[in-house]
């Protein structure tokens, strides 16, 4: 007879049919299996079921498996993974969409910053504006390019355009900036920005102006003329185009506009009159009529020279040999002051204010005019004398200021006779020839230092 403890008996304990089965001889537990209790180890009833195949959530399926990766829209991506388990076109397989503001691919990237829509015409760069429109001479311009799209997905290296020439240093700030350097450029030229990247090209037609550094034309009383470009500091230059005037005056304003004043030598004829002149095709705008007073004694006879002063210009008459002032809307001229004998006559202002005045030839005096009072005033240094060694011609024509340098028209007698550029040392008067051959009758000279 086997024998047990007292904890294997207790735990056997079991119910059956609601008893419990007792520690005795008899056999209680009705399962006729003619074993005394104490004997009795057989319990075939199943208390502890744990399958339960009800439909708890009424979903047609019996819950054997609630747990695992949920895909809600059946796009073949977890939740876990899609961006959007709502939406079965948006998933980490799906094509970037590059104008509707969704992130369809799930690169938390959206539209035109997603790589895939590099190229896209959704994503094309524009150019909307450049700062500043022209040439600084004689340094390297500093631009900026406005716009949209430059930094679009990957856009990749960017090249930018001016007028034909290619810009260095191109840095994309942002998606609406572009900041380059452009190297100044001696030939004339206006033409379009273009900014290329991996987004295409985007082009503004026609802002940008490449000035050459100084302009210069031929000044013949009612025959057409000339105009010409000059680069100092490589020695090259050519032809603009043919202009419907002589020229004895060019200027230009300090927004960039080109001026001249017609050639007039004879006295007391009104007929001189302001024109703008396109620099970069020599066609030109009347302007004004400049005025005439003939009871005033006063009026636009020859006018060999101007420049301006801030944005006022100040001109040569020769009608009594004074500075004058010309209203560049109405062609009105006022006389700022008396001033002294001349022929030919040079007139710049430099970039401190200080108008320069040659009034005649080689080994003349040097003055200063006041663009205020109008106040003439001798220098006491004359300009350096022709000689052997260095000949110069008769007269000063037309005079500008470039980088620093008094330049002139150092020209012949009469209205087609030969000139040279040269440069004047206020200082000292010393004269150094430039370029020693220009096309017959050049008289007039301007500066685009803006």
């Amino acid at each position: 007879m086997q024998t047990r403890s007292l904890f294997l008996t207790l735990g056997a304990l079991s119910l059956t049919s609601g008893l419990m089965l007792a520690c005795g001889d008899k056999d209680d537990d009705t399962g006729g299996d003619g074993s005394t209790d104490t004997t009795d180890e057989t319990d075939t009833t199943d208390t502890t079921d744990t399958t339960d195949t009800t439909d708890t959530d009424t979903d047609a399926d019996t819950d054997t498996d609630t747990t695992g990766p949920v895909d809600a829209d059946d796009d073949g991506f977890s939740e876990e993974d899609d961006c959007d388990d709502t939406d079965p076109a948006i998933n980490p397989d799906a094509t970037e969409s590059c104008d509707d503001g969704i992130d369809n691919d799930c690169d938390a990237t959206l539209d035109c910053d997603d790589d895939g829509c590099a190229g896209d015409v959704a994503c094309a760069a524009t150019v909307t504006g450049v700062s500043p429109a022209w040439d600084a001479f004689p340094a390297n311009t500093a631009l900026t390019i406005t716009g949209t799209g430059f930094a679009y997905g990957s856009a990749g290296a960017t090249t930018v355009t001016a007028a034909g020439a290619e810009c260095t240093d191109v840095v994309v700030v942002d998606d609406s900036t572009i900041t380059c350097t452009l190297a100044s450029g001696a030939s004339p030229a206006r033409g379009t920005v273009e900014v290329t990247s991996a987004n295409g090209t985007a082009a503004l037609e026609g802002v940008y102006q490449r000035f050459a550094p100084l302009y210069a034309a031929t000044g013949r009383e009612g025959i057409a003329g000339t105009l010409y470009w000059y680069d100092p500091g490589s020695a090259t230059g050519g032809e603009v185009g043919t202009l419907t005037d002589g020229y004895t005056s060019l200027a230009f304003s300090p927004d960039g506009v080109l001026y001249g004043i017609t050639s007039t030598y004879n006295l007391k004829v009104d007929t001189a009159s302001l024109h703008t002149i396109d620099p970069f095709d020599a066609t030109s705008t009347l302007v004004a009529a400049l005025s005439y007073d003939e009871s005033e004694a006063t009026g636009a006879s020859n006018m060999p020279d101007a420049t301006f002063v801030g944005s006022t210009l100040v001109a040569w008459n020769e009608w009594g040999d004074d500075p004058y002032t010309v209203d560049t809307t109405t062609g009105e001229i006022s006389r700022l002051g008396d001033g002294t004998g001349s022929y030919g006559t040079g007139l710049a202002a430099d970039a401190d204010g200080t108008v320069w005045l040659v009034p005649d030839g080689p080994g003349d005096s040097i003055f200063t005019v006041d663009a205020k009072t109008g106040a003439v005033v001798d220098t006491e240094v004359d300009v350096e004398a022709s000689t052997e060694e260095k000949p110069l011609y008769y007269n000063f024509g037309g005079m500008a200021v470039y980088d620093g340098t008094l330049y002139a028209i150092n020209f012949d007698f009469g209205f087609d006779g030969a000139g040279q550029v040269v440069s004047i040392d206020p200082a000292t008067g010393a004269v150094t020839v430039v370029e020693a051959e220009l096309p017959p009758g050049v008289d007039s000279l301007a500066s685009t230092q803006l």
